[in-house]
C-alpha cells in the first residue's frame, strides 16, 4: 500500500496505488516461492512534485503527483541489454534533458541522449580493479566513485577524475566505505561518506583494520582442493578497527581536515556511530566509547575540525535512535532521549535543543511525552513549525506517522491512523515538505499463531524475561531448531558481544554463563535441529562446530543440516526452499503423535458408541 498525501491545513489528497483484498486467503508452503506476491517498490520524492520509482515491469518511471502523468525514464530493455540492474539517477534529472544512470561496469550511460555515449570511470592509475561504489552528489552531475578503497571525484561527468584520498588498501584501510564491523554492527550500511547539503564538501571515514585479526571462510566447492577467503573480523576482546573522520573541500584546491574527537579520558577506544550534516559547514558526529556506556554527540566545524559537545548519554546508548534532525540554520536540533514518565518507567521522546546567541548553553524543551516511544524522527517543516515522527502511541506492535507543533502547546496529530487496514507504516518527505510518502508495511508487526496447541518460539539475542519463561517451560519444550546460532559470544563480533556482556578480558564470567556448550546436557532428551551455512561470514560455522563437539560428548540428540559455501544471508532460491522444507519436515515429525494414541482414541470412540 502506497499513499501520497499533500500536507496542507484543509485538504488531504491521497492516491492509493495498491489496496489489499478483504477476503481471507489460505497460503500453502508452495505459495511462498511463487511470483504472485506484491512487488516491493523503491520510491524517491524529488523537489519538483515528482515521484521516481521502478515498476513491476522493470521500467524506471517519473510520476507527477499533481497531473498524474507518468514518463518512462529508463525502459527495462536498457537494463537487460546492458546486463545491469542497479540505477542511480542524478539530481539534475528534472532540470536538464539528460538523465544519467550509473552502471557497475565502470562507466556512465546517458538515458536520454539520442546517441549512446559512455564515460569510462577507470582512473589512469587503476588497473583491473573492481568498482566498489559510485554515486551522485547533491548538485547537478557531481559524482564520486571508489576504487581500491580510494575516493575519486568529478564535478561533472565530462570533467577529469580527481583522487581525493590515496591511503586506501583493499581489505585493510577503507576510505568512504565500511569495513565488516561498521557495515554490520555500527553504520549498518556499506557507505561511510556524507555530502554537505550544498555539495561543496565531502565527509568520509577512514577505517583502519591493520591490527584486527583475520578470519578465514573455507570454500569447499569449485576446485579439487578447498580454498579460503580471509577478512578482518574483530571478536570480543580482540583488536578493533581504528576510525578517523575527515572533511575535504571540493571547491578550489583540495583541502582535507580531520574532525577532532572529544578530549575525554573516558572515551579511550571509540566508535563513530553517526555522521550527519547540520548545515553546509557544520556536521553532527556521535562518538561512543568501546564499553558503549558513554555516548557524546558533538557539532563539528568542517573548516577547522573543532568539535563541540552538544549532549552526553551515559545510559545504554541506542545506536539507531541517536540521529538528530536540524533546522536549516543549524540552531535547532531535534533528537530522542529516554525521559521518565512518572512511575511507568522511561520512554524515548523528542527533545528540542535551541542554541542561544552569545552563550555556550542551549535551551532544552521536551516536545512529546507519554507511556510510548518515538521510534524515528523524520522531518521538520520550518514554515509550519511542525516535527514529523513515527511512534508506538497506538500500541507497541504498531507504527503510525504523527506531527507535533514545536511552539505553544506542542499539539500532536496522527496522519496515518485512518489508513484502512494498515497499522505499521514508514514514511519519507519531499525536500520542500509539500508531500510525503506513506508506505504500509503491514497490519501490525508481530503475530502469534497457535498450531495444534504447539507453541513456536522465535527470538533473537537474550533477555531476562524470555530466559525466565523458558526455564519455567523446560519440561514442556520438545523440539527446537536454530539457524546460524551464536553459541559462544566470545567468538562473535566485538561491538555486539561487548555491548551486552562487556569485555571478556579480564572477567569472562558473563561469557561462560551464556556459552551453550556448558548446557549441552540439557539437550539429551530433546529433538534439536541445527542449520548452519559453512561460509557464514557473520556467525561463523565455528560456533556450531564447537557446540556439537560438546553435544557429542554429552551423548545428546541433535540433527545437523549444513549448506556448503552459503553465507549468512542465503541467496540461492533452491537453498531457501530446501531450508523451509527442512524446517517443516522437522516440526511435522517432531509433533506427530504416535500411532498407538490414534488406535486408543478409535477404540474409546467405539466403546462410547457401543
Amino acid at each position: 500500500l502506497l499513499v501520497i498525501l499533500v500536507i496542507c491545513s484543509l485538504i488531504v489528497t491521497s492516491v492509493i496505488l495498491l489496496t489489499p483484498g478483504t477476503e481471507a486467503t489460505v497460503h500453502l508452503y508452495t505459495d511462498l516461492y511463487t511470483h504472485t506476491h506484491t512487488h516491493t517498490h523503491t520510491h524517491t520524492l524529488t523537489q519538483s512534485k515528482e515521484l521516481l520509482y521502478r515498476t513491476r515491469e522493470g521500467n524506471v518511471v517519473k510520476f507527477n503527483v499533481e497531473t498524474n502523468d507518468t514518463t518512462v525514464l529508463v525502459p527495462n530493455k536498457t537494463f537487460v541489454s546492458l546486463s545491469f540492474s542497479i540505477y542511480i539517477i542524478s539530481k539534475n534529472v528534472l532540470q536538464q534533458p539528460n538523465c544519467f544512470t550509473i552502471s557497475l561496469n565502470h562507466s556512465l550511460l546517458p538515458g536520454f541522449y539520442p546517441q549512446k555515449e559512455t564515460w569510462i570511470l577507470n582512473p589512469p592509475e587503476v588497473r583491473n580493479a573492481r568498482l566498489q561504489f559510485a554515486g551522485w552528489g547533491p548538485q547537478g552531475q557531481q559524482l564520486i566513485f571508489i576504487f581500491e578503497n580510494n575516493i575519486y571525484y568529478r564535478a561533472t561527468v565530462e570533467n577529469r577524475s580527481i583522487r581525493l584520498v590515496s591511503t586506501g588498501k583493499e581489505g585493510v584501510i577503507f576510505n568512504g566505505l565500511s569495513d565488516w564491523l561498521y557495515e554490520e554492527e555500527i553504520f549498518q550500511s556499506h557507505i561511510a561518506h556524507w555530502w554537505s547539503p550544498d555539495g561543496a564538501r565531502l565527509a568520509y571515514a577512514t577505517i583502519n583494520d591493520t591490527l584486527v585479526p583475520r578470519m578465514e571462510l573455507p570454500i569447499f566447492t569449485g576446485s579439487p582442493y578447498p580454498t579460503g577467503r580471509e577478512y578482518h573480523y574483530p571478536k570480543a576482546g580482540e583488536e578493533n578497527p581504528v576510525i578517523s573522520l575527515y572533511v575535504v573541500n571540493l571547491n578550489g584546491p583540495l583541502h582535507t581536515i580531520e574532525m577532532k574527537r572529544p578530549e575525554d579520558q573516558r572515551i579511550g577506544e571509540y566508535y563513530v556511530t553517526m555522521v550527519k550534516w547540520a548545515t553546509s559547514t557544520k556536521l553532527a558526529v556521535n562518538w561512543l566509547n568501546r564499553a558503549q556506556n558513554i555516548s557524546i554527540l558533538t557539532l563539528c566545524q568542517a573548516t577547522t575540525g573543532v568539535c563541540t559537545k552538544k549532549k552526553e548519554e551515559r545510559e545504554f546508548p541506542q545506536l539507531h535512535r541517536i540521529t538528530p534532525l536540524f533546522s536549516r540554520d543549524g540552531l535547532k536540533m531535534f533528537f530522542t532521549r529516554p525521559i521518565p514518565q512518572g512511575g511507568r518507567g522511561k520512554f524515548f521522546h523528542i527533545s528540542m535543543s535551541i542554541s542561544q546567541p552569545n552563550t555556550s548553553s542551549d535551551m532544552l524543551l521536551s516536545i512529546t511525552s507519554g507511556d510510548w516511544d518515538v521510534t524515528e524522527v523524520l522531518a521538520y517543516n520550518e514554515e509550519e513549525q511542525l516535527i514529523y515522527f513515527l511512534s508506538t502511541e497506538d500500541g507497541p506492535k504498531r507504527r503510525h506517522l504523527y506531527s507535533a507543533g514545536t511552539v505553544g502547546s506542542f499539539n500532536r496529530r496522527c496522519l496515518s491512523c485512518n489508513s484502512d487496514g494498515c497499522g505499521y507504516v514508514s514514511s519519507s518527505f519531499s525536500h520542500d515538505m509539500a508531500y510525503f510518502l506513506l508506505n504500509c508495511r503491514g497490519h501490525s508487526y508481530i503475530y502469534i499463531y497457535s498450531l495444534s496447541h504447539c507453541l513456536f518460539l522465535s527470538f533473537y539475542s537474550s533477555g531476562k524475561k524470555i530466559r525466565h519463561h523458558l526455564k519455567m517451560m523446560k519440561s514442556t519444550l520438545k523440539c527446537g531448531a536454530v539457524l546460524s546460532p551464536i553459541t559462544d559470544f566470545e567468538l562473535y563480533a566485538s561491538a555486539f558481544s561487548e555491548r551486552y556482556l562487556g569485555s571478556p578480558k579480564p572477567d569472562r564470567r558473563a561469557y561462560e554463563m551464556t556459552n551453550l556448550a556448558y548446557r549441552a546436557s540439557q539437550f539429551v532428551d530433546r529433538k534439536f535441529l541445527i542449520i548452519h551455512p559453512t561460509a557464514d561470514e557473520k556467525v561463523h560455522f565455528q560456533h556450531t562446530a564447537k557446540f556439537i563437539s560438546k553435544l557429542i560428548s554429552e551423548k545428546a540428540n541433535y540433527t545437523l543440516q549444513i549448506y556448503p559455501d552459503e553465507g549468512h544471508f542465503i541467496h540461492s532460491e533452491a537453498t531457501r526452499q530446501h531450508l523451509s522444507q527442512s524446517l517443516v519436515n522437522f516440526f511435522e515429525e517432531c509433533f506427530r503423535l504416535p500411532e498407538y494414541l490414534f488406535e486408543e482414541a478409535l477404540e474409546e470412540e467405539k466403546e462410547e458408541e457401543g
